[in-house]
């Protein structure tokens, strides 16, 4: 079962090993004709790829509106903070676009220096790391 991958969006391009799952969730990044070119968000199968929109006249995808975006949490490390994290993930937030809600959460313990300590997880934050965190604490 599945729906055919090929790795090209001629019909004669190779087919890669594995199909599609039905049922997987898909992104569409660009149609030509009647062949799809995705990023598979969910379900198995090569994790992008061309396939048929159709197939002997039967449909092979079915389009569906996402009745919210999807979710990405994001968890920031030791000593960190979400204002941080947010500038940490900015280039990647940028290239997933408007489809994606992200939520930055603070972890619970405020984080201390450790006096004279030089490395990195211990010692005093830089001053660039503080204008970063805006204020917040380092946790």
């Amino acid at each position: 079962g599945g729906i055919l991958v090929r790795r090209g969006c001629e019909l004669s391009s190779p087919a890669e090993d594995e199909r599609l799952s039905t049922g997987a969730f898909l992104l569409e990044q660009e149609i030509l004709g009647e062949r799809l070119r995705y990023l598979r968000l969910s379900g198995t199968g090569p994790p992008t790829g061309w396939v048929s929109l159709r197939v002997k006249e039967k449909p092979m995808l079915q389009a569906r509106a996402l009745s919210r975006k999807l979710r990405v949490l994001a968890l920031h490390g030791a000593p960190s903070n979400s204002n941080v994290m947010k500038f940490q993930s900015a280039a990647l937030r940028k290239v997933a676009g408007e489809d994606f809600e992200w939520i930055f959460l603070d972890g619970p313990c405020e984080w201390q220096p450790v006096p004279g300590a030089t490395q990195m997880n211990f010692a005093e934050r830089t001053a660039m790391e503080k204008a970063i965190a805006k204020e917040k604490p380092f946790v």
